[in-house]
């Protein structure tokens, strides 16, 4: 069984029969921090793939397969005050638009 991808140590690793595909992670040292777990998937032999679910169990691992851990997509943390700061301004901008047009319209 062929590891690869965001796991501590990628390799192969001997078939046990009965052994799950957290058993395998587990095997190559376990998830690293950049590791995405919904993106890992197991391909076949036959070509073959399954995909890790919430509702799914487990995929069958089988002699020959291939583990492919995803890595998380880099991401920006959430600011609030950025977000405050976009707010207020887009409301300073309606509220400017609507005292303008409603001067206009008096005259």
């Amino acid at each position: 069984v062929t590891i690869e991808g965001e796991v501590n140590t990628p390799g192969n690793y001997q078939y046990l029969a009965g052994k799950n595909l957290s058993d395998y992670i587990n095997m190559a040292g376990g998830f690293t921090r950049d590791a995405s777990k919904f993106t890992t998937f197991v391909k076949y032999p036959n070509g073959s793939s399954s995909k890790i679910s919430l509702f799914k169990l487990s995929p069958k691992i089988i002699d020959g397969s291939i583990i492919t851990v995803g890595r998380k997509e880099d991401s920006v943390p959430f600011s609030f005050t950025e977000y405050a700061t976009n707010i207020t301004k887009i409301y300073a901008d309606l509220t400017q638009a609507y005292l303008l047009i409603t001067l206009a319209a008096r005259q």
